[in-house]
Parts: structure tokens; C-alpha cells; sequence
């Protein structure tokens, strides 16, 4: 799917030690080879405001149906797990969210270069926004949010950057 992080991993026990430091370079890994081309077609992709839409209607659309519905994604399962106090996985979890967050800002840019955004949107800050509601479609997708209310959600919270181009 393009553009959607569809890193699925089923929740798993904390680890330590060695067994989470393997884990930690399989991960690594996983987010290199799947991650970061989902974002860079993200940032690449020339349409702007329809593909931020775009990208959050097939996130809701992995995470509320088919074989992995509810299991959130792994990098969602890190920050809210114990394992996000190993330097390491803080560190990928960084990493992994100024990717996203700079995926956001590039396709913004499209957006403002194609007319697209309402006069005042900070990209930076607006593509900051948009990272942690992937976050959370994510988190309440894993709690079993119905696929809708999310769609009304992200909706609303693309409306301010550019009237009339987001609606999903």
C-alpha cells in the first residue's frame, strides 16, 4: 500500500538484554526496508492535500479491517510499552518519527506550491500535528475505534489546512 507504514507485529512481552537488542536490529531493519519507502513515496507523491488523505484513509483502512485489525503498529506498541526507555528503541522511535514527520512537511510543501493550503499554515508545525494523529488513528484503531469515527476525526483535523481539498 502505498504511502501507509503497514508495519503489523502482533503484541508481544517486554524484552531485555540481548534478546532485546536482537529485536532492536530486526526492527531497525523492518522500518529501513518498509518504512522508509512508504514515506519517501509519501513525500514524493505531486498531488499534496489529496494525498494526505489518501494516505490516512488506507492507514484507517489496514488498521480497522482485514487480517491485521487491531494490532496497532509496532511503533505505536513501542512508546506506549516499557521498551521505550531502552536508548535504542528511543532512538528508532526518533528516527521513525522524523521520517514520518518530514514525509508530512515535503507532501505539505507540494500542497502549498499546487495552491492548496489555506493562507497561514505552518508546515512544520502542521506536518507535526498530522505524525501524531497517524499516531493515534493507530493507538485507537488497536482499541477497536470504529473505522468511521476516524475518517470524521482526520477529516476534521484536515479541514483547517486547506478548505474543500481533504474531504474524505
Amino acid at each position: 500500500m502505498a504511502g501507509v507504514d503497514t508495519l503489523e507485529v502482533e503484541p508481544q512481552p517486554v524484552v531485555q538484554g540481548a534478546q532485546l537488542a536482537r529485536e532492536i536490529e530486526s526492527d531497525t531493519e523492518l522500518l529501513r526496508d518498509v518504512g522508509q519507502p512508504a514515506f519517501q513515496g509519501l513525500a514524493d507523491d505531486g498531488r499534496g492535500l489529496p494525498a494526505v488523505r489518501d494516505f490516512f484513509a488506507e492507514l484507517i483502512a489496514v488498521r480497522c479491517s482485514g487480517k491485521y485489525a487491531g494490532w496497532g503498529c509496532m511503533v505505536v506498541n513501542a512508546h506506549t510499552g516499557a521498551e521505550h526507555n531502552d536508548p535504542a528503541v528511543r532512538a528508532l522511535l526518533d528516527e521513525h518519527h522524523q521520517q514520518l514527520r518530514d514525509a508530512m512537511c515535503a507532501v505539505l510543501e507540494t500542497a502549498r506550491l499546487r495552491g492548496q493550503l489555506s493562507a497561514g499554515v505552518a508546515t512544520d508545525a502542521a506536518a507535526e500535528v498530522l505524525a501524531l494523529l497517524a499516531y493515534g488513528v493507530n493507538l485507537r484503531s488497536r482499541a477497536g475505534a470504529d473505522p468511521g469515527v476516524l475518517l470524521r476525526s482526520v477529516t476534521a483535523a484536515l479541514a483547517p489546512l486547506g478548505p474543500g481539498k481533504c474531504s474524505m
